[in-house]
């Protein structure tokens, strides 16, 4: 059993990284990187890969994905986040509307897709980190 919800708000980066993020991907000044990364990392107490920033200006409505992947030894968790402007995810029956700074992690064991109904201009962050009931679950 790997204690996953569907959903669950894992925390929040300060305002300082929230704006790095923004300006990583409208300047697509990569330096920035290495201290959202950190602080990401931190806020999940552990280190996370596969990780993807980007600048979406126009509505996305995504693909509904699952994973392949039981591995219940090594359980990946998928984290989602915005720093500026407006996504939400649907996942199972619910539909969450993603605030800024929050980092969101889905169970991408569970059918879920990002979804953007506007032009809004979002940035957002994606990867993986391991998941770990005893630090994550509940």
């Amino acid at each position: 059993e790997t204690g996953m919800p569907d959903f669950k708000i894992m925390g929040t980066v300060s305002d300082k990284c929230a704006k790095n993020l923004t300006s990583m991907v409208t300047t697509k000044d990569t330096s920035l990187g290495k201290d959202i990364i950190d602080e990401v990392a931190a806020i999940l107490k552990t280190p996370i890969s596969n990780v993807k920033a980007d600048l979406y200006t126009d509505p996305i409505d995504g693909r509904f994905q699952i994973s392949t992947n039981y591995d219940t030894e090594n359980v990946a968790g998928i984290f989602y986040m915005i720093s500026s402007g407006s996504m939400s995810i649907e996942i199972g029956r619910n539909v969450v509307e993603m605030q800024p700074k929050k980092i969101y992690f889905v169970n991408d064991r569970t059918t879920y897709r990002v979804v953007k109904n506007n032009a809004i201009n979002t940035a957002l962050m994606s990867g993986i980190f391991k998941w770990d009931k005893e630090v994550h679950g509940s």
